[in-house]
């Protein structure tokens, strides 16, 4: 028995494989939500609760597509974001890259429509920190332990620190819209050795109306933070709570809105 040929299937077979733009308008971007797996494997989700859960059910189906080099970033809707993107999958098409995942800065010179979103929150969007029950912030940074920052994080990161804190919270993995769950507290404490920094608004009061004249309606605290240590409290019957320790870098601000 003879196997078909190649030439036959190529005749025989009038439905293309791949996508085309006939089938589906060779669409090159998706808005979806990425769930990685410990085996650092990704799936696509629709909801970002699906996400989290690794619903089976919500997964995003693709069509037969000849994946190359893919570009994995944060949504945004801020101007020239999506062409940026599409400029840096295109300087990544020809490349052979070292692993199956890296930074995009490791290969090419980011975009500046991506790092400009990248480098402000205010593009990025900000995010609610979940059952956060208190916060506090001092500017003296004279009595800190800087040989422990050094070690953690670099001799470098040093001269930048400006003050130390803490926030108090509810173990909690409630998903809300907009809202950063408890439990991300507790991921980005093993990050510290990545010196994996967030900006942060810490308000001191936030739309307050008034029957006298002021200065604003809102005020608070910016700064960059980096998470040097998180407790945690489990008591049986009780509710979990935890506690987690930052150094400020950079310039402290305190700021008012309207």
């Amino acid at each position: 028995m003879t196997a078909p040929s190649a030439d036959y299937y190529q005749s025989t077979n009038t439905v293309p494989f791949y996508n085309t733009a006939a089938t589906t308008g060779l669409t090159t971007q998706a808005d979806v939500y990425i769930n990685m797996d410990d085996l650092d494997r990704a799936k696509l989700y629709n909801s970002a609760i699906s996400a989290y859960n690794a619903d089976s059910g919500q997964i995003v189906e693709l069509e037969s597509v000849n994946t190359e080099n893919l570009v994995i970033t944060r949504y945004s809707a801020a101007s020239g974001y999506s062409n940026a993107i599409n400029s840096a999958a295109s300087s990544i098409k020809p490349l052979t890259l070292p692993s199956s995942s890296q930074k995009l800065e490791d290969v090419i010179t980011v975009p500046s429509g991506m790092t400009a979103v990248a480098s402000n929150p205010d593009s990025r969007g900000w995010l609610v920190q979940c059952d956060l029950q208190e916060w506090a912030l001092s500017v003296d940074a004279g009595n800190l332990d800087m040989t422990a920052i050094g070690e953690t994080f670099g001799e470098n990161t040093k001269s930048l620190v400006r003050g130390a804190g803490s926030l108090t919270f509810l173990v909690d993995q409630r998903h809300v819209d907009g809202d950063q769950s408890s439990m991300t507290l507790l991921r980005l404490v093993m990050l510290t050795e990545k010196q994996a920094q967030s900006n942060a608004k810490f308000y001191l009061f936030k739309d307050r109306s008034s029957v006298l004249p002021q200065v604003g309606s809102t005020a608070y605290y910016d700064c960059d933070v980096l998470l040097t240590n998180t407790r945690l409290n489990v008591k049986a019957t009780d509710i979990i709570s935890g506690t987690s320790d930052f150094v400020a870098t950079g310039e402290i601000a305190i700021k008012f809105e309207p």
